[in-house]
């Protein structure tokens, strides 16, 4: 994973957690990214279950749930009455269990700021 794409996956987790991210455009983010760089540092998801799990938390409050073992992450929609799935990431190629739960939480936020944000025209 490049630094690139870690640096989105950081900032989408941080925006889904509501914590204060800057507003504007992307130079806006991109100043904030490195005056801010020493947070990134500490605060990387895909490497501590201290910052990945509070997400996985609040998932489980809103009424979905993670089905994590060393073969696969499974995220089942509970708001639902079909128990839909709505993520599954497969450990085809032997990653540590973090980094899989951390590809399902990345893929559940995709998933779930387009299934459930209004469009811009409504």
């Amino acid at each position: 994973m490049s630094t690139e794409e870690i640096q989105l996956n950081e900032k989408l987790i941080a925006e889904f957690m509501d914590y204060d991210m800057p507003n504007g455009n992307s130079k806006d983010w991109n100043k904030a990214l490195f005056e801010a760089k020493k947070w990134y540092i500490e605060h990387r998801y895909y490497k501590s279950w201290d910052w990945l799990m509070p997400v996985v938390e609040k998932m489980e409050e809103m009424g979905f749930g993670a089905d994590i073992t060393p073969h696969d992450v499974t995220i089942i929609d509970y708001v639902t009455s079909n128990e839909d799935i709505r993520v599954v990431i497969q450990n085809d190629d032997n990653y540590p269990k973090i980094y899989l739960v951390y590809l399902a939480v990345i893929e559940f936020i995709k998933w779930y700021n387009q299934n459930t944000k209004p469009l811009n025209n409504e």
